[in-house]
């Protein structure tokens, strides 16, 4: 943290050199990356939560009342994939992401 301060000195100044120039800006485009995984990590964490909800209304509905609907699940499914003989992935139209374990037969 010292050297952090010590180089926003020297920027400051304008006393520093080439190689300290290139560190002072890979050090901004590392902390600009930093703030938009984590404005990407609400976002999802958003999109799970939503997720989440629809998943709780579903499970309180009857049983019997859902049956299921290729027209249905193209809409909300974007893509399946394989994972390993025991484990799928399904992406859902939004990006929320869901692995699912496969029953042993």
């Amino acid at each position: 943290m010292k050297l952090v301060a010590e180089i926003t000195a020297a920027a400051a100044k304008g006393s520093y050199s080439t190689d300290m120039a290139a560190m002072v800006q890979e050090l901004n485009t590392l902390k600009q990356r930093v703030a938009e995984k984590k404005a990407n990590t609400k976002l999802n964490s958003g999109r799970m939560a939503r997720l989440q909800e629809v998943a709780e209304a579903i499970s309180e509905l009857c049983p019997e009342s859902i049956a299921y609907s290729d027209d249905v699940a193209r809409h909300i499914i974007e893509c399946v994939r394989v994972l390993s003989a025991d484990e799928i992935e399904i992406t859902f139209k939004g990006g929320a992401r869901q692995k699912v374990p496969l029953p042993r037969q």
